[in-house]
């Protein structure tokens, strides 16, 4: 679960850095700044609106269930099992569940209960179980 709150810390330190792109976007209107900035600006404003709204809402999203300790449960074999970014993420039937990669490494072909956060497949609590 720790991991779970130091992705969630992460991800607020990104929204500050966008707060801070759109300081600058005003000092650079204000001839404040140099228009060096603007090409700064124009890459990386599109990068962090893309992560905040793929990774950092479905976290935000799933506090009150990790606070709660509310999860969903599922049971099934491990597809695949890939390191992206910072995601850790696997495949059980299709679906993508993201990962503590210290407290679970999974191997494909393994079966598993998985307790994991509704919004942002994020997984809590697993359990190896042998195949039927």
């Amino acid at each position: 679960m720790r991991y779970y709150y130091g992705v969630v810390f992460f991800q607020t330190l990104m929204i500050v850095v966008f707060l801070r792109i759109g300081y600058m976007t005003i000092l650079m209107r204000r001839k404040l700044i140099s228009r060096k900035w603007l090409i700064f600006l124009g890459v990386l404003t599109p990068l962090v609106l893309f992560l905040i709204f793929n990774y950092t809402l479905p976290l935000y999203k799933d506090i009150p269930n990790a606070l709660n300790k509310k999860t969903k449960i599922v049971e099934g074999t491990i597809d695949t099992v890939y390191f992206q970014g910072d995601t850790f993420g696997f495949l059980i039937e299709g679906i993508e569940y993201q990962r503590d990669p210290w407290a679970l490494k999974p191997e494909e072909g393994e079966y598993y209960r998985l307790y994991y956060l509704p919004e942002s497949k994020f997984v809590i609590d697993h359990e190896q179980l042998v195949a039927e």
